[in-house]
């Protein structure tokens, strides 16, 4: 363990936290479940359960990411975890790690090809969150057509956006700039006849001042 080996350890640490959220979201709007102190794997682990049962939703190209999501929690858990077997007491050096009774790699390549692993899950999970956020957007509109045309009242589904909010520094983004990205998802309302007004919020009658 080194200064350079504790740096990378460190960024593994905020992309899992990156990914966590991310998952966590999902499981939130996806199952209704309180996702909150889930760990990664498990939040993934809890969105395949659910896969089972909603192949529309959780595809089975997301179930197929889920997975290795599970799996790279499992190395995140070595790396963050090990415990240091010849640890210098002055300079906090060390060569030999174990993680429930096993050796580890915890050099700095190891780690970082474990952030690697994790940088491209964050990047397809993103795509996936999006993909799911549209689905799950149209199963509220069709619903909001069956409660409009029953009561013959404006519905105003909500509509969702997981995952899709982010910032990323200069060093991190491919053309060497910083990138925030904040999105929105267009105002909707589900009128008794059956249309839907995408392009404005919807306004209310006016009604002039005396």
């Amino acid at each position: 363990m080194t200064t350079e080996s504790d740096a990378v350890v460190g960024r593994l640490a905020v992309m899992d936290g990156s990914l966590n959220d991310l998952l966590r979201d999902l499981v939130g709007e996806i199952t209704g479940q309180d996702a909150a102190g889930m760990t990664t794997g498990k939040a993934a682990q809890v969105l395949l359960g659910h896969a089972r049962g909603d192949r529309t939703l959780l595809t089975p190209e997301v179930s197929d990411w889920l997975k290795r999501v599970v799996k790279a929690a499992e190395k995140r858990n070595e790396a963050m975890h090990a415990v240091a077997r010849d640890q210098c007491v002055l300079c906090g050096d060390a060569t030999r790690f174990e993680h429930k009774g096993r050796p580890v790699d915890r050099s700095a390549a190891a780690v970082e090809a474990v952030s690697a692993r994790f940088r491209e899950l964050i990047d397809e999970g993103v795509r996936h969150a999006r993909s799911i956020s549209d689905a799950l957007n149209e199963r509220a509109r069709a619903a909001a057509v069956q409660v409009a045309d029953a009561t013959l009242t404006i519905q105003t589904p909500r509509q969702l956006m997981i995952g899709q909010n982010l910032h990323r520094c200069a060093a991190c983004s491919p053309g060497g700039s910083a990138i925030t990205v904040v999105s929105l998802p267009a105002a909707a309302g589900r009128l008794a006849s059956g249309e839907i007004d995408t392009a404005r919020p919807l306004e209310r009658p006016h009604r002039p001042r005396n």
